[in-house]
């Protein structure tokens, strides 16, 4: 199975919104410097302008829902209304959150804009263009394809597009004094000095996603943009070579089924995959504090592996052969267990 298609989607909305609220930046920077040819008229400017942040707020709702539906990331409502709460990395995510409620106040004044007033509206306006840089921020920080080429491209071209509509604001007529046009330009490049600095020495660094906040249960399962190498458990019992074929990597499943309690005050877990049967896996937890525990894996009723697993107080990491498997799991309402299996290979870089 591959990764969740809500993590895809996700993905694609976040980077289509980017581009979308690159260019609602870019034509609302030429709007106030009243750029406009016999080819493309003002009003041309104003209606785009209009439609596109209408489209942007389309896609950036649609990247918030499916980031919070992904269970890879485990995200609530509350880490999407509140920002920097998140214990995925809470910083990043946080701008992302900043710079979503920016646009939903852009969109509600503009909806009031007739009881608040013109000023008022202007003001919030003005301010909504901050959610641009911060979105950057985000996506630089969070995004899982941050290092790759096509990707770099992308970011370089929305900051590309956006100097070059700021470089016709400064230097049409109208803008005011010198030393403030001067000012303006220094802020500019300074600012994009840093943020070039900061990606070329952070989220392209390896080790990013440990540094940005990403919780050490979800460094190496997928759609981690940076997994950590993940060594075998101590005492982990070593499956026959032909094992790592019966277990594949890339799941992402959702497994379930019974706690059972037995007479010296051990739990044993009976899981299988909600949708392949045929593998299972049976979890012994001991009494006590739960820190030694036993994961045996089974496709069709023929033991794939049985190995020494560990838990964090969330997720439960073993390594069957050249697979690690990472189990999160919860209590259902109707008493049984249910959770989500996926897999990476072991020690994938």
């Amino acid at each position: 199975m591959t990764p969740s298609p809500l993590w895809y989607a996700a993905r694609a909305a976040g980077l289509v919104s980017l581009i979308l609220l690159t260019a609602v930046v870019v034509l609302g920077i030429l709007l106030s410097s009243r750029w406009a040819t016999e080819a493309w008229p003002r009003f041309l400017s104003q209606m785009m302008h209009r439609y596109v942040a209408l489209v942007a707020v389309v896609f950036g709702a649609f990247h918030v829902v499916t980031a919070v539906l992904d269970p890879f990331a485990h995200l609530g409502v509350t880490d999407a209304v509140l920002p920097f709460t998140s214990s995925y990395r809470p910083l990043w995510l946080g701008f992302g959150v900043v710079s979503a409620e920016l646009i939903a106040a852009l969109v509600i004044t503009s909806l009031l804009r007739a009881r608040l007033g013109f000023r008022i509206w202007r003001t919030v306006h003005w301010l909504a263009y901050a959610s641009w840089p911060v979105a950057m921020l985000h996506g630089l920080g969070t995004g899982t394809d941050t290092r790759t080429g096509w990707a770099l491209l992308l970011d370089a071209g929305c900051l590309a597009a956006v100097l070059m509509a700021l470089a016709v604001r400064l230097s049409g007529e109208g803008v005011g004094w010198a030393a403030l046009r001067a000012f303006a330009g220094l802020v500019t490049a300074a600012g994009t000095v840093a943020l070039t600095l900061w990606t070329v020495t952070g989220p392209l660094q390896a080790g990013w996603a440990r540094a940005a906040g990403t919780p050490s249960s979800l460094l190496a399962t997928p759609g981690g943009s940076s997994p950590a190498s993940t060594a075998q458990p101590p005492g982990a019992a070593t499956s026959p070579a032909p094992v790592s074929t019966t277990v594949p990597v890339g799941l992402s499943a959702r497994v379930s089924g019974t706690d059972t309690q037995n007479a010296d005050g051990s739990n044993t877990l009976a899981l299988t995959d909600d949708s392949d049967p045929t593998l299972g896996l049976t979890l012994a937890v001991p009494s006590g504090d739960g820190s030694s525990l036993q994961l045996t894996v089974t496709r069709s009723g023929t033991s794939a592996c049985s190995t020494a697993a560990t838990f964090d107080g969330r997720t439960v990491t073993a390594v069957c052969g050249s697979t690690q498997l990472s189990l999160v799991l919860r209590s259902s309402d109707d008493g049984g267990i249910r959770g989500t299996l996926t897999t990476v290979a072991a020690g994938a870089p």
